[in-house]
């Protein structure tokens, strides 16, 4: 009995010491301006030095903001950014980003470091050939590393944790955002972007579907275009069952709703996910598959639009891995091939990529849904390199918004040792005008 006393005892002593509770990392100040260096040549040039603005804005559990202060302070710095007297013709480039599983908001967490990387080779490629364009980070932090040991067994409650933060208040912050950069009804030049990673992939999407369906649902006689919230909401292995995509899917096909900027169609959200990521392709749906919460399979009478005839493989799949959802591929180009119908993704490893509509998809919505090869991103958490910045600029391309950027051909985990030539045509530049605004329509032909 007492051996038994003694072994529960030093259990929980265990798992209570190495629990990680949900705290404010960012307390006293949440806004920075920052220049990274290297720190000796094994960091292979992980930074540029170029400067950024940084900034944090913290979730608790139970998906309330730790600090309002935070978003007010986060919201003031674009303001100024964005109007600063002293900044003259100078443009906001702001990259929102949502961490995923095992991440929080602390400087131990890889994703912090991460993003500042993301951030720093951003405004490198701008800083060096265009030094009016400002750029600045926001890092949303939640609980996503609940224990320092055993962490895989600590999904189904971050699962649980991460869906009450997309439900919670993050729609109305991130709107906030929103509308510091781009003004009261979004219609202001600077460049948003914002990313979701994993289990951050599914927060993002939900938060940003409530604010997303209410502008569609303001669409009518007497605004038969409006202004889209973000330039662009990119999931990276979003780890988010089908199922909540679906509803959205069904009013954007339904309405015809289509996102348009330039007289070119272009993405109101892209959901992507590496052929290399075994976590939503096989962890996701087992664990989903064995959960006492997964939802009752439902038929569905007659078949849906996508042809599925219950609910089962929506609850189980995300929605990057139901190929009956995807609406566009990314293939590597043959020598000399050229990208027809589509956005090519410069320089990866020597090749050229093309992003372009599957011919006979359902989808064909603003709601872009595909896989992507390994040489973008390898597998699941992979997502802070050259690749992903070349994709996210090439995706930006056809708003007038940026050029396609280089990566450094040999490797996708070293950066240049020194920036490019001043001539290098491929750099990410400001278009010559302001670019055209990014507007959802409905009933566009």
């Amino acid at each position: 009995m007492r051996w038994s006393f003694a072994l529960m005892f030093a259990c929980v002593t265990v798992l209570t010491w190495s629990c990680i509770r949900p705290r404010n990392y960012h307390q006293g100040q949440s806004t920075f301006l920052l220049r990274f260096q290297d720190t000796g040549q094994d960091d292979r040039h992980y930074f540029h030095r170029a400067l950024v603005h940084e900034a944090y804005i913290e979730f608790d559990a139970q998906g309330h903001l730790f600090q309002p202060k935070q978003l007010d302070d986060a919201t003031t710095l674009i303001r100024e950014l964005r109007n600063g007297s002293d900044n003259g013709d100078k443009r906001l480039f702001l990259m929102v980003f949502v961490h995923g599983w095992k991440n929080n908001a602390s400087e131990d967490s890889g994703n912090v470091w991460g993003f500042r990387r993301l951030l720093d080779q951003e405004a490198w490629r701008f800083q060096r050939e265009n030094s009016n364009v400002l750029v600045m980070g926001v890092y949303i932090g939640w609980p996503g590393d609940a224990s320092k040991i055993g962490r895989l067994f600590t999904f189904a409650p971050v699962d649980q944790i991460a869906q009450t933060i997309g439900a919670g208040d993050l729609d109305g912050v991130l709107e906030g955002l929103l509308k510091a950069a781009k003004g009261e009804h979004f219609d202001s030049n600077p460049t948003v972007v914002l990313i979701g990673h994993s289990l951050g992939g599914m927060v993002l999407e939900r938060a940003m579907l409530r604010l997303l369906n209410r502008t569609v649902d303001e669409l009518g006689p007497s605004a038969a275009e409006l202004p889209a919230p973000a330039d662009l909401t990119l999931l990276l292995n979003a780890a988010a069952s089908a199922s909540q995509a679906r509803p959205f899917l069904e009013k954007l096909a339904s309405q015809n709703i289509h996102c348009v900027s330039g007289g070119h169609d272009v993405p109101l959200l892209v959901s992507m996910t590496s052929d290399g990521d075994v976590v939503t392709k096989l962890t996701f749906p087992g664990g989903k598959f064995i959960s006492p919460d997964r939802p009752v399979t439902v038929p569905i009478e007659p078949p849906d639009r996508f042809g599925q005839t219950n609910t089962l493989a929506y609850n189980l799949l995300t929605a990057a891995n139901m190929e009956v959802l995807r609406s566009h591929d990314i293939r590597r180009l043959g020598k000399g091939e050229l990208c027809e119908k589509g956005i090519t993704i410069p320089r990866i490893h020597r090749y050229d990529y093309c992003l372009s509509p599957i011919e006979n998809a359902v989808n064909k919505t603003p709601y872009w849904i595909m896989g992507m090869p390994q040489a973008l991103v390898p597998d699941h958490g992979t997502i802070f390199s050259s690749e992903v910045i070349v994709t996210i600029s090439a995706l930006l391309a056809e708003r007038g918004t940026l050029s396609p950027g280089q990566v450094n051909p040999e490797t996708s985990e070293a950066a240049p040792a020194s920036p490019p030539p001043q001539n290098d045509s491929a750099g990410i530049k400001r278009a010559a005008k302001a670019p055209p605004v990014t507007v959802l329509r409905k009933g566009v032909d």
